[in-house]
């Protein structure tokens, strides 16, 4: 399984300038494989410019980026079989669909790691399962889509690259319910089945609530928390010092005085029922 760490990771905008920005500052992490971990913080906060040293498009003004040990911009590191390992998922990553079809779309990835076309086909077959795109859609002219379709076809061009780890910012940002909903199990369906490291950037405190297995809260380019979901998400105080809100069903929950932290709606009704005292369902 693939390990992803930091140390003391840096990046500073045009150093030595009048505009200097430190943009992340002293970070250091580690994510190995079959784990899924959210990152939360204000716009601002660094958690993008952070993300884009993963795979190599940002070189770190001062710190490192291992991974499995070795220092990616070390002379000699490929980082071009890096790319093909840590797939990165922008911010509405639907805009940079462009090809005739939603399966040629997809197959631009694996066409460019020089795979045959046997290859291909099982690749985009895969990919396509696990974003839930039907047959109809992959014929389908990429642009003729819905936002929600979009969406899983461009996450699916990057999981033809079978990658072991994803990186995705903002993943699910302006999908209704529904297509969140189901774009985040797709997400974790892949890390479930692979084994795939999983970094996820977010707004959402329900999505990082109900999908993540650790959080780190960034704020002025530095982690000034981290540590279990469940243990993040407890310390309601001081997520509210950073300017943070936690889950409704969490904070309603600590309201109450149920006396555990609830992450999931389901997880708040069970709460709630015991306190009255009718056990559990």
């Amino acid at each position: 399984m693939i390990t992803i760490s930091t140390e003391n990771l840096t990046h500073i905008y045009s150093p030595g300038s009048p505009f200097e920005k430190t943009a992340v500052d002293g970070v250091s992490f580690t994510l190995t494989g079959g784990e899924v971990m959210g990152i939360i913080g204000h716009t601002g906060s660094g958690k993008s410019t952070l993300i884009r040293h993963l795979n190599g498009l940002m070189k770190p003004t001062s710190g490192r980026v291992l991974v499995d040990g070795e220092d990616i911009f070390a002379k000699g590191y490929d980082r071009r079989l890096l790319r093909h390992r840590v797939g990165l998922v922008f911010q509405y990553p639907e805009y940079q669909l462009f090809d005739e079809t939603v399966e040629n779309d997809i197959a631009f990835g694996p066409r460019n790691m020089g795979c045959g076309e046997e290859e291909i086909k099982r690749r985009v077959a895969r990919a396509a399962e696990f974003a839930g795109l039907t047959e109809s859609e992959l014929a389908a002219s990429p642009f003729e889509l819905s936002g929600g379709q979009k969406r899983r076809a461009a996450l699916a061009g990057v999981l033809a690259m079978e990658p072991e780890a994803l990186v995705l910012d903002e993943p699910a940002a302006g999908l209704d319910p529904i297509s969140r909903r189901r774009i985040m199990l797709d997400i974790i369906a892949y890390a479930n089945q692979t084994g795939a490291a999983i970094l996820l950037v977010s707004h959402s405190m329900e999505d990082i609530a109900a999908y993540t297995t650790k959080v780190a809260v960034m704020r002025d380019g530095r982690f000034v928390m981290q540590g279990a979901t469940r243990d993040i998400f407890s310390r309601v105080g001081e997520l509210a010092e950073h300017g943070l809100s936690v889950p409704q069903v969490t904070r309603i929950c600590a309201e109450l005085g149920c006396g555990e932290t609830a992450l999931t709606v389901a997880e708040g009704a069970e709460a709630v029922k015991k306190l009255l005292g009718r056990g559990p369902l």
